[in-house]
């Protein structure tokens, strides 16, 4: 990112999930959605039994846990190795505040740039400083005809905001209302008039992203870049990986992708070589994966 720059994907982040589905059921794979997975368990023949919250049992050599490392030792239970069992969430972590803005796309000039950081005091993160990324003005598929999507985040305290959520909810949202309040005065510096071309403005706390993406208290990010060392390698044990921000080089859909193919490469190559399913089955057939979303 530092040597090519910020970057879009027309049609939003979600089109990069979508190509990869795509990809998987053209090698003859499944695409399971919606089945959150509750457990994963060593069978007695050492592969693992993954179910799901839709009573769904999947039978698997390789369990890829697209989790931090302390999720997917919750998982495995008893079965985890001993890193996933110790592992904990860094006391410097931290996870997002983010506003969703659907804009007139009238109000903004063909050459408003796409990125904009907004950095209004010490210490950063809450509000103090935000991330602005506007759509491309010319991608139908981020809005209705002559409008933008504009994405706008900060770091945040994770724990305060679970504080509130299940002791104060009339606090939580007041809290939710005026974080968007902050976050929006701060990106009009960048934006001016964006308050009167807003048509849509949906906010989302660290409790949100718990609900969607099930990383415990809604951490997000990856491990603070202080050091190399921080980031986990992606084999666990035999027959666990992860893959995501977990692993190095860290977070960024930049990096997880990197991430994502040295995994990939290593886990059908061990398969196609020595599993026992794998080698009883057509060459067709091998290392057909199974995506489970």
């Amino acid at each position: 990112m530092p040597r090519r720059g910020v970057a879009h994907v027309r049609g939003g982040i979600g089109q990069i999930a979508a190509h990869l589905v795509e990809a998987v059921r053209a090698h003859g794979g499944q695409a399971l959605m919606r089945q959150r997975v509750t457990s994963v368990e060593r069978r007695p023949d050492g592969a693992w039994l993954i179910r799901t919250h839709r009573k769904g049992e999947f039978i698997a050599d390789d369990a890829l846990f697209n989790l931090p490392p302390w999720d997917a030792g919750r998982l495995m239970a008893d079965d985890a190795p001993d890193s996933l069992r110790r592992a904990q969430r860094p006391a410097d972590g931290w996870g997002a505040f983010m506003v969703y803005v659907g804009l007139d796309g009238g109000a903004l000039s063909l050459d408003t740039p796409l990125h904009n950081q907004v950095l209004l005091r010490q210490p950063f993160g809450e509000g103090n400083s935000v991330f602005l990324s506007l759509s491309l003005p010319d991608d139908p598929a981020r809005g209705p005809e002559g409008h933008r999507a504009l994405t706008i985040s900060t770091h945040t305290d994770l724990r305060s905001w679970w504080s509130l959520f299940e002791s104060d909810r009339p606090a939580y949202e007041a809290r939710k209302a005026e974080y968007t309040e902050r976050v929006l005065a701060a990106a009009e510096i960048a934006l001016p008039g964006l308050r009167s071309a807003a048509r849509l403005i949906l906010p989302g706390t660290p409790v949100t992203f718990q609900r969607y993406t099930a990383r415990s208290l809604g951490w997000v990010g990856g491990y603070p870049q202080t050091s190399l060392f921080r980031a986990w390698g992606p084999r666990v044990a035999p027959g666990v990986w992860l893959v995501g921000d977990s692993i190095f080089p860290g977070q960024s859909i930049l990096a997880t992708a990197l991430g994502g193919a040295r995994v990939a490469s290593a886990v059908i190559a061990k398969t196609t070589a020595s599993s026992p399913r794998a080698a009883a089955l057509p060459q067709r057939l091998r290392a057909r994966p199974s995506v489970i979303e």
